[in-house]
This record gives C-alpha cells, structure tokens and sequence, in this order.
C-alpha cells in the first residue's frame, strides 16, 4: 500500500529507512501533508547527524561535495542547511548537485533561494534554469506561495524581471497538488501519530542512521541497479551509476548511455545512437521485449521510453503485467487486443502519454492504486470513447490533452462529450479522429480552456485559440490533399467559425506549395486573411 512501508519502518525504530519510503511514496502521490511529515522527519533526523564544516570555504565545499556523493536521503537536510551560504560559485555547483534529486525537501530550499534571492548575477542562467526546472519537476505545491511573491513583488533588476520572473510564472502554471481519497487522508494521520511517537523518544546513533535503509544505497548487481533505476526513472544519476558498471565490463549498451544522456549531442553521436539500437536494441529491451512489436519501440537516456505493447500468451501476460522496468517509459501505446488489468497492476512511474486505450483497460482504472501523476496525453480506442466517465481528474491530475477515435453515430458522441464536462474543462487541447462537423467544434470551442482543437476525417484541420477568435491550420496529409474536392468541402463548412487560415508549415515539405495553394483559393473566397505559423 501507498504508505504501509512508511508506518511500518517507524514502528520498527528505523526512521532513516522511513525516511526514505516516505520519499519513495511522495514521488507516487504528490500531497503536501506528507511532505510535511518528511520535514519534520528529516529536521529531527539532521539535528542527530553531525554538522558539514570547514576550516575554510574551500573547505566546507569538500565536506559538502563529499556527502552528496554518497546520494543518502538522510543527508539532505544537512546538505540543505548550508546550501545558499557563500561563496555563490559554491552554491551554483550545489544547485547542480541537489537539482538532480526529485526531493520536497529541494524543492522547499529552491523556492526560499528565490523568495529571498540573496543574489541574482552571482548563479550563472544555466544554475537558474536547473532551479526552476527542479521546482516544476518535483510539484511541490507548496512552493507556490514563494513563487507569487517573486512573481508580484517589483524589481529594478533586469535579470529579475526578464529570466526569473517567467520562470516563476511557468512553474505556478504546473502547480498541482495530486489528489487524495479519504482512506488516504486516513492513512496520513496514522503515519503522523506514529512520527509524532518516534520523535518522543531517542533517535538512533548518528552511525545507524547513515548506514540503515529501505532501498540498496550502493548496489554492486546489476539487478539491484536495474531496480533503482526503475523506481526513479526521472533521475540519470542511477543510470550514469549503471552505465560505468557496465563500462568496467566492456558492455556496449554504456555508450549508448553516455551518448544519450549528453546534454549536446551531435550528428555523429546520433549515427552512433542509431548503429548501436540497430544491432542491440531488441535485446536491451530485457524482459519487455516479448511483448512490444519490432520497430515501435524507441530509446531515450539509455532504456526504452516509448512503445506498444501486446501480449501474445497467457504466460507473457502473468509474467510482465506489473514489471517494474515499464517504468522507463514515457509514451505507450496499447494494443486493441490488449485486455484485464495491465493499467490497473502496472505502476508505470514515469509515464507522459498514453494512446490507443481499449475499454477493458479502461475500466480497470477505478482499481488502480496509483495516479498518473505525470501524464499529459491520453488516447483512447473507439470502442472506449463512451467509457470516457472513467477518465477522472484524480486518476489524471496533470492530464492536458485527449484523444478519441470516434466513428460512429455523431449525436452520441457528442453527447457522450457533453457529459464529461469537467473533464474537459480541464484540458487545454482535443482530437477527435474520423469526425468533421461543425457542431461539434461549436460545443467544444465553448470550452474557454482549450486552446487547440483537432478534427479529422475528410482531411486533418487544428483549429488554434488566438485572441480574436479561432485560425484554422491544415495539416500535413499529402495522401488525403489529392482529394481536392474533399479537403475544399472539408475546410469550407468551417470558414464561418474561424478568424483566419494559417499559412501551411514546413512540415509539408515538397507538397507546401499544393497546400498553400488549397488554402489560398478557401481563404480567398472567405474573405480572409492568411495568418504566420508560429511553431
């Protein structure tokens, strides 16, 4: 369960392990009151270890550096007591360690570094950017308030206002707290009374405290750093971790490690990237590879991060349903054969987008343990668009963009989306596949959130929120472009409800030129104007 591991190591009198379970499920369910809990832990727990000192500055940085390698969660809280003492260039390299850690306690420190900003030229844009990065990626709601202070407070300096500003304004827009059930609620106040216990009583000597814990701290196997890896799929320490293991035994698959986790790659890298995944990739997949097709999978920082996924036995379901190397994935796409309960058993941490849904999966949803805190698109099968009720926002707190495959009657559908209301009030865009008509853009458009709509079934249209009204883009679709009469009637039924026709982008490459022209004689005869691609 999402906090037994938590209560039951506290009651075991091992709040080092605790500690870090409870950051374990912090990264499953982002809820400010376990993040407070953590505080309070983990300031009880610092106050027992001894204090980073130096005889000097220089000094100081060495301890520093040296406890942070050792990558213990019980070391944050005093990492993070002298994390903004100068010098700055110290505290830019500190930025760049603590940065990689996906930690409410860091995230907590950032937002008071930037509430009271005791520098501005002295951290160099990269350092900043590295901040704000960790403030959005962590999700700590509570850093909001530090956030709307900077935002709202005037200032002279023009790094403030140009580079840390917006900043500020974009990670406030991807605050969001992850919802709770009553049982959680529930579960939070046992673990607080049962904090609250411990904290009243000694806490082990400093040297059990640095050597207890729930998780392998320096794996030696390749397993052990393999499950690492998997319950952080966010952080590229373990992976670099990993990647010198295998570069001690003259495995291959480092370099493919080192090349995709450069932050510049070049042209010849990305050759290297492809000659490696051509000759290892299949068997890189490890245990996954029964279950996703040839050539739909893709790797990113060294694993698979998007694929589609079947099974084509019983046993290959039983084996893999719930496996934690799914975690590596961003993107995933399920098969229509698919059924039961993969969504349902399968943690699949580090998801962003997930496509082609059937309903039996759909379904299994109500049942799951686990939100998908990260995901942002999600894409369902035809036969799972009337079960969209079960998409709810506290499965999909962060979810901004919904696709739907939805041949069939036109009414229905409609008033199948009509019905789901609040959930598409919280989306910012929409595609609907193998539908065209007016009178479903009308509805949707009503939805003054969503800032892109996408119909297709004639021809693929995007209809774009600008502030005057709605601008209509043809999509890239040489195929269908040669039904001119088809793409003309298409675009035409739309010209009443739009404000103007985007100029086709370079997406269209040698057909731009057809598609302007297709574009042209529509626009011309409506009376508007063409408006810039702008991405």
């Amino acid at each position: 369960m999402w906090l037994e591991a938590s209560t039951r190591l506290l009651r075991e009198g091992r709040p080092g392990a605790a500690l870090e379970a409870m950051l374990d499920a912090w990264r499953l369910r982002r809820v400010p009151v376990l993040a407070d809990l953590i505080d309070t832990l983990s300031e009880a727990l610092t106050a027992t270890l001894p204090k980073l000192q130096g005889r000097t500055r220089k000094g100081l940085q060495g301890v520093w550096l040296d406890v942070a390698s050792e990558r213990r969660d019980v070391d944050v809280g005093r990492l993070l007591t002298v994390f903004a003492e100068p010098p700055w260039s110290a505290v830019a390299q500190r930025i760049e360690h603590l940065a990689a850690l996906d930690d409410p306690r860091v995230a907590k420190a950032f937002a008071a570094f930037l509430r009271e900003l005791p520098t501005v030229d002295g951290i160099d844009s990269a350092r900043w950017t590295s901040l704000f990065s960790t403030l959005q990626r962590v999700g700590d709601v509570r850093a909001r308030r530090a956030l709307e202070l900077r935002v709202a407070e005037p200032s002279s300096r023009v790094a403030v206002v140009e580079q840390l500003i917006p900043h500020a304004r974009r990670v406030l827009e991807s605050l969001r707290e992850d919802p709770t059930t009553t049982e959680d609620v529930e579960r939070l106040e046992a673990l607080a009374e049962e904090l609250a216990r411990v904290l009243q009583a000694p806490l082990p000597s400093p040297e059990a405290l640095l050597t207890d814990a729930a998780r392998p701290r320096r794996p030696t196997r390749e397993a052990e750093l393999l499950h690492v890896i998997c319950a952080t799929p966010e952080d590229d320490g373990p992976r670099l971790v990993y990647g010198d293991w295998l570069q001690e035994r003259g495995d291959p698959r480092a370099e493919l490690l080192l090349l995709q986790l450069k932050r510049d790659p070049s042209g010849r890298d990305d050759a290297r990237t492809r000659q490696l995944l051509r000759q290892y990739g299949r068997q890189w997949l490890g245990p996954l590879e029964p279950a996703i097709p040839q050539r739909t999978e893709t790797f990113r920082r060294g694993f698979v991060a998007e694929g589609r996924v079947t099974f084509a036995t019983p046993e290959q379901r039983k084996a893999l349903i719930g496996h934690p190397a799914w975690n590596t994935f961003t993107a995933l796409s399920l098969a229509d054969a698919i059924d039961g309960d993969f969504l349902e058993k399968t943690e699949l941490r580090g998801l962003e987008s997930l496509r082609s849904v059937p309903e039996g999966e759909l379904g299994q949803l109500v049942k799951r343990a686990w939100p998908f805190r990260r995901l942002r698109t999600l894409g369902l099968s035809r036969e799972a668009v009337h079960a969209l009720h079960l998409v709810q926002p506290t499965m999909f707190p962060s979810l901004k963009a919904l696709e739907l495959s939805v041949a069939g009657d036109t009414a229905r559908v409609e008033a199948t989306l009509k019905s789901n209301g609040q959930l598409l009030a919280s989306l910012e865009r929409i595609r609907l596949d193998r539908m065209q008509t007016t009178s479903v853009f009308a509805m949707l458009a009503s939805f003054a959130n969503l800032k892109q709509v996408t119909l297709t079934s004639f021809a693929p249209l995007a209809f774009h929120r600008r502030e005057a009204g709605w601008v209509l883009e043809l999509l890239p679709s040489p195929f269908e472009l040669r039904k001119r009469a088809n793409v003309d009637r298409a675009m035409r039924q739309f010209m009443p409800l739009v404000v103007g026709v985007m100029e086709p982008s370079t997406d269209w490459g040698d057909d731009r030129l057809v598609a302007r022209a297709a574009l042209d004689a529509v626009r011309r005869d409506a009376r508007l104007e063409f408006v810039k691609h702008t991405g």
